[in-house]
């Protein structure tokens, strides 16, 4: 079981939900993985980060170095990152749903949903 948080948009749209934990897309491709995820806003600042590194002249073992920090600091932290970047579009926290998979976590904040609206508690 994942923990997974509830962002719901301004708009009609289906709420994204973040999962907790390391994420290995970014651990692997870095700031692309950010990119990947759908924080774009974040991900090219990690990018042009590493590019200015890349183009500073420093030895490639304290490059790599910095580079697998970068990697593993931006791993750590997705989860935290991508929060951010949805609550600067306008999106806002609702609910920690605990599920096996994004889709289930998505089934069970639509139900909860549905029965908060279906009492008035919305």
């Amino acid at each position: 079981m994942k923990l997974y948080t509830a962002h719901v948009a301004p708009n009609d749209r289906l709420p994204v939900m973040v999962p907790d934990g390391l994420s290995l897309r970014v651990l692997v491709f870095g700031w692309v993985g950010l990119i990947l995820h759908g924080a774009w806003m974040p991900g090219f600042l990690a990018g042009a980060a590493t590019i200015g590194l890349h183009l500073l002249a420093v030895p490639a073992g304290i490059a790599f170095a910095v580079t697998a920090s970068l990697h593993l600091g931006l791993a750590a932290f997705t989860p935290e990152i991508r929060r951010w970047d949805l609550r600067t579009r306008g999106f806002r926290a609702c609910d920690v749903i605990a599920a096996p998979n994004r889709d289930s976590a998505l089934l069970r904040f639509m139900d909860l949903f549905s029965t908060r609206h279906a009492q008035g508690a919305l």
